[in-house]
């Protein structure tokens, strides 16, 4: 799937299975400004013959649930009308959830449709050194670049689904606290240096961490009054190591896991 966009329009309407309706703005400064309904939009450099090619993305490190590759450049040849592989200038995603990621040589954009926006350098290694607090759709986007972080991880505000397939390690503590968060999964994430803690929120519903083992300090699920608290002690049984006081309570126990 392909679009042409022209210099001389100053705004026009792309349709596609995948983004639609999105519209193409001229920014009368050289790039133009692709925004689509759920809020998510990419800046990209443009020319006459400018081109933008769009692929599905599967799950993974670029859109944590998946979305649209977008890519972007100029028809320097063969004047065929179609982005090649070599022509590809700048690529971005406009992810499920309605974020988009523009990458650059060595930064990243991320806009997330609750207005949320981060520009970030691209990391050398997949390991975060220091402390990182999640309140929005653009940081959790951020915080799924990295597998480990040396520091504490905290989670508040209005993300609905905190989904981060990709950490596996965090040194300092684990906190979910007052978060607006309907459903947590961190399926890869197996150790937690100090605290494991998640507490009043009022709206979560699942908690996913298939792969923890360890939590060296304490492990306190509490006062989450619509999680089911059976999915918490199973949680709490699947740990092989875990170092201090253990507190599950005032979660849903009406509930019934299988």
């Amino acid at each position: 799937m392909k679009y042409s966009l022209f210099c001389a329009v100053v705004l026009i309407s792309c349709g596609s299975s995948l983004l639609e309706p999105c519209t193409v703005a001229d920014n009368e400064d050289g790039t133009y400004t692709l925004a689509c309904p759920d809020g998510s939009r990419v800046v990209v450099k443009d020319g006459g013959s400018g081109l933008l090619r769009q692929e599905s993305e599967g799950p993974g490190s670029n859109c944590p649930t998946g979305g649209v590759k977008l890519m972007f450049g100029i028809d320097t040849g063969p004047l065929d009308g179609i982005l090649q592989d070599g022509e590809v200038s700048s690529t971005g995603y406009s992810c499920h959830g309605g974020c988009t990621v523009i990458n650059n040589a060595s930064t990243k954009t991320v806009t997330c449709s609750d207005g949320s926006n981060v520009k970030i350098s691209v990391p050398e290694t997949l390991t975060l050194h220091g402390d990182f607090t999640v309140t929005n759709s653009a940081e959790l986007v951020l915080l799924n670049m990295y597998d480990t972080v040396e520091g504490y991880v905290q989670i508040q505000g209005g993300v609905r689904s905190v989904s981060l397939p990709n950490l596996v390690a965090i040194s300092d503590y684990l906190f979910i606290n007052n978060s607006l968060a309907q459903s947590i999964e961190m399926n890869s994430l197996e150790f937690v240096g100090t605290d494991f803690v998640v507490q009043n929120n009022l709206d979560v519903q699942s908690l996913s961490f298939g792969s923890l083992t360890s939590v060296e300090s304490t492990f306190r699920v509490f006062g989450n009054p619509l999680l089911p608290e059976c999915e918490v002690n199973q949680l709490y049984t699947q740990l092989q190591n875990y170092q201090g006081t253990v507190d599950i309570s005032n979660n849903n126990t009406t509930a019934i896991c299988n």
